[in-house]
């Protein structure tokens, strides 16, 4: 399914506890009182956001080497992300129906359940 059609279908709701949240201040947190928000809807009004990590995005931002941060191998300051963008890359996100855990960025609460023949992701 194509963002355009789960926004018009399913109808995100705003995050009224930050709305400076990714895809337009509709990602709710993984942590804290925004989590606690989002595990008190209905399974089926909740969406995770999840970054795909087998793309070249991620693939150049896990091998880039920064001198942010000595003590870690990863780049912490955003040098990283930023390169890899200005080479043209993307992270790559796909929003998936229900509460998920692994490689989750967020979560999303929509107006509208999904149900058991609803496609399972969304390519954002």
């Amino acid at each position: 399914m194509q963002y355009e059609d789960f926004e018009k279908h399913f109808k995100p709701i705003q995050n009224h506890l930050n709305p400076e949240t990714p895809i337009d201040g509709i990602v709710f947190e993984t942590y804290g009182e925004e989590l606690a928000f989002v595990l008190e809807q209905d399974v089926r009004n909740i969406w995770t956001v999840i970054v795909n990590d087998d793309n070249p995005y991620d693939t150049f931002v896990d091998n880039f080497k920064c001198d942010c941060n000595e003590q870690e191998e990863v780049c912490c300051c955003g040098k990283a992300q930023n390169e890899a963008v200005e080479q043209g890359l993307e992270p790559i996100w796909y929003i998936s129906k229900g509460l998920h855990i692994v490689n989750r960025m967020g979560y999303i609460i929509t107006e509208e359940k999904w149900n058991d023949e609803t496609e399972d992701d969304v390519e954002y």
